[in-house]
């Protein structure tokens, strides 16, 4: 969490509607406090126990204080939770607790759980704690200061279809939060696109506020972001330390990660080029415009290879994988009597089922033995002017080394591709390209219908260049070409089955690669 630079406070920062704090505590105990919150215009609100605290704490709140005499009335077996419950509820508001009446051991504790609640190390502006409840003079700007930080998050206008109105208050406050101190805190209109779910099933909303750094927000479970801020602490920040900040925020109930995107050296913060804007734009734009954004979005794709590469390159050191799920549809599928057919190398036809079995039997024994991603699909790369951001950590850790590599390759591919030629020259292209190793170019020329669409060039251009990163992935491990087509097999079969069950273009990689992998010539 960013910290707050309180400015000094003043006595004119009254009027807004979060400027209650509350007092929890016998009136002795906050005497003072009141006084001094008075004198600054802020609004003290005396509660005598927290029961009472939780009623009123989504009210207008900016922060509240706990004093010791709570911890008396409450048994010792309850201490701890009330805690963890208090460091959880909001990592915006203030707060101060008095930690003079808690039982020895909760006491002992008393950080590593405020830590653990809060995913992430204490913010000492906004999080206090001593032996008395005492607020000073400097708690007292930052009490002004979230207050004007809660009254501005209020004044954008912001409806995300299908968000609770305490998501939707989180992410104003994320946006204002992502901005202070260094812009004007104001935000009059919040952009917000949801993007296409994965695995975990959490919504992820990429958010602008007008400016050339939009920033990424998942909203999910309180419990399954912390595992998430875990596992990319304990696996990814070593590879890619504070590119995209994950930072854990909550407020009111709800929970949510942000990621930052930055701005490209090589550019001025303007945004790449989707896949998809690609797609449209061959028939819609000159030629000349589609051909600058192929070159552009295959850039960033070299540069997340190149990426992947060195992580995936990171053997794992004994830790257990997740459990590996991406041929579960078409296993669930033929369990239920729901076959897909292919064609062999020899235009014989080829049971999906069996050609996956033999695949994930093949790859079974090396499926934990690289760090990886482990969720690496469209919507976790995102990219500001050519520069690929990874998101969503939720499954990373130990993985197939090649796992990574070839699902990328199939989003591009999923996208990109298209069926231009006959099918035998199609089944050609990919033989080429997945068993031969023939270099993009070299496809290119053979084939000059695909040459002509610059959205198929660059998915040529994406399999050869992510063919040779994984090979040099699989050297690491002493694995081969069949490990990569195995692999390749597996995640396009996933393609087929879950996202686009009438795709020529699966089809036939899955015919050209997985022929060759049953028959062992490789």
């Amino acid at each position: 969490m960013r910290e707050l630079t309180p400015e000094e406070p003043t006595a004119s920062g009254g009027g807004s509607k979060y400027s209650a704090v509350a007092l929890v505590g016998t009136p002795q105990e906050h005497v003072r406090n009141e006084a001094l919150l008075k004198r600054f215009e802020l609004n003290p609100l005396r509660l005598p126990s927290l029961e009472h605290l939780w009623n009123v704490a989504s009210t207008g709140l900016c922060g509240f204080v706990i004093g010791g005499s709570v911890w008396r009335e409450l048994p010792e077996s309850d201490q701890r939770g009330m805690l963890r419950r208090i460091c959880a509820y909001s990592t915006f508001l203030f707060v101060r607790v008095c930690v003079d009446g808690l039982a020895p051991s909760v006491a002992h504790t008393f950080s590593q759980d405020a830590v653990e609640a809060r995913c992430g190390l204490l913010d000492s502006q906004k999080f206090c704690h001593g032996q008395d409840c005492d607020v000073t003079r400097v708690d007292i700007g930052v009490l002004q200061a979230i207050a004007r930080l809660l009254e501005s998050a209020g004044t954008a206008d912001f409806f995300p279809l299908g968000l609770t109105e305490s998501d939707a208050s989180l992410l104003r406050l994320i946006a204002v939060d992502r901005r202070y101190p260094n812009s004007p805190l104001t935000i009059r209109r919040l952009g917000t696109r949801e993007l296409a779910g994965g695995r975990s099933g959490a919504r992820v909303f990429l958010l602008n506020d007008g400016t050339a750094q939009p920033f990424v927000t998942k909203v999910d479970e309180a419990e399954r972001l912390t595992s998430e801020l875990r596992r990319y602490r304990e696996w990814i920040a070593a590879w890619e330390p504070s590119v995209t900040d994950p930072t854990f925020h909550s407020h009111l109930g709800s929970a949510a990660i942000s990621y930052r995107l930055h701005a490209a050296p090589d550019g001025d913060g303007v945004p790449a080029p989707t896949l998809e804007e690609l797609r449209s734009s061959e028939w819609g734009r000159p030629m000349a415009t589609s051909i600058q954004m192929a070159g552009d979005l295959f850039l960033a794709m070299t540069r997340a290879v190149d990426r992947l590469v060195a992580l995936n390159s990171r053997s794992n050191d004994g830790s257990p994988a997740d459990e590996f799920w991406l041929d579960w549809p078409i296993r669930d599928l033929a369990v239920n009597g729901i076959e897909f057919t292919i064609i062999d190398r020899n235009w014989q036809p080829l049971t999906l089922s069996t050609l996956i079995q033999k695949a994930m039997s093949h790859l079974r024994p090396h499926l934990a033995r690289a760090l990886v991603h482990g969720d690496l699909h469209g919507r976790n790369i995102l990219m500001l002017d050519r520069i690929p951001a990874f998101i969503d950590f939720a499954w990373s850790g130990p993985g197939h080394p090649l796992v990574d590599l070839v699902r990328l390759d199939a989003v591009v591919r999923s996208t990109a591709m298209r069926m231009l030629l006959d099918k035998r020259s199609m089944y050609d292209v990919f033989h080429g390209l997945y068993i031969d190793g023939s270099a993009a170019e070299v496809v290119l020329s053979r084939h000059p219908a695909i040459a002509a669409s610059p959205l198929a060039g660059l998915a040529v251009r994406t399999a050869a260049k992510v063919r040779e990163a994984a090979l040099t992935v699989a050297q690491v491990y002493s694995l081969g070409l069949p490990d990569f087509l195995a692999m390749t097999c597996v995640v396009s079969a996933h393609v087929l089955a879950n996202r686009n069950s009438g795709s020529g273009i699966e089809r036939l990689v899955l015919s050209a690669a997985g022929s060759e992998f049953m028959a062992g010539r490789v």
